[in-house]
């Protein structure tokens, strides 16, 4: 499983956890939300511990379940404290910095595979760091 995929899943388990509290609070919640979305509780339990991920049709039935759009239990939700605008900042500042990381690992790249002469990767490589560790602030 790639990076994005575990951060996915993990943004998602979480969410699912989120919801399922609020829509199926206190003991034998889970049991209820998993016989009301169809879906037995050990597949619930991996659903929310992150370690598997439901097909797509099944996490239309747990958000339709739990009275939740797919996008809501699927998408970054903002931190406590934080406005949703204030978390899509946050978001585009994370996005810029991955973004500098790439652009520097590509230099690197260039630079190893002989693509750009020395000095001329030395010099874009200080570049991007320097923009990374701004982004970074």
């Amino acid at each position: 499983m790639s990076f994005i995929d575990n951060v996915e899943t993990s943004m998602f388990a979480e969410n699912l956890r989120k919801y399922r509290n609020q829509a199926f609070p206190g003991w034998g919640g889970l049991g209820r939300f998993a016989k009301a979305a169809g879906v037995s509780p050990d597949a619930l339990a991996r659903w929310m511990s992150g370690k598997q991920m439901p097909s797509t049709a099944r996490i239309h039935a747990l958000a339709k379940t739990l009275g939740v759009s797919v996008g809501e239990l699927c998408s970054p939700q903002a931190p406590e404290g934080e406005t949703s605008g204030d978390a899509q900042e946050s978001i585009q500042e994370q996005i810029a910095a991955i973004d500098t990381v790439i652009l520097l690992l590509t230099y690197y790249k260039m630079a190893l595979l002989g693509e750009i002469d020395a000095e001329r990767g030395k010099e874009g490589f200080s570049i991007i760091s320097e923009l990374l560790k701004r982004e970074l602030k």
